[in-house]
């Protein structure tokens, strides 16, 4: 191929496969992000959820945090600060979002037309 000319049509090509792999890669890294999100999201609302049905105190997310290192061994992100740091956010978020359909679908279900 050194030897080949390249021409317009092959440098298309290239430019071409180089902005879908760009592309995948930015809507896996959101897709990421948001499954992390929601992961986060949903463990601070078991957390509350126990906490208050249980009348568990606040340590108990010291031992939550041994807890899920024992079974899954290298976890990162679920330190006894960050479990706390994922429960505020799930508090503080969890009245006011909808889990489900995207803001202009469910608008969409509201909207008259007479």
């Amino acid at each position: 191929m050194a030897n080949m000319k390249i021409d317009k049509g092959y440098i298309d090509f290239i430019q071409s496969i180089k902005q879908q792999i760009v592309q995948s890669r930015y809507v896996a890294a959101r897709l990421a992000n948001r499954e992390q999100l929601m992961l986060y999201f949903r463990t601070g609302l078991m957390i509350s959820d126990k906490i208050r049905v249980q009348k568990w105190g606040a340590k108990v997310l010291d031992q939550i945090s041994v807890d899920l290192q024992k079974e899954l061994p290298g976890l990162k992100g679920f330190s006894s600060g960050n479990l706390k740091k994922i429960r505020l956010f799930s508090d503080a978020y969890g009245p006011h979002l909808v889990i489900g359909s995207t803001p202009s679908n469910q608008l969409a279900g509201q909207v008259r037309v007479d």
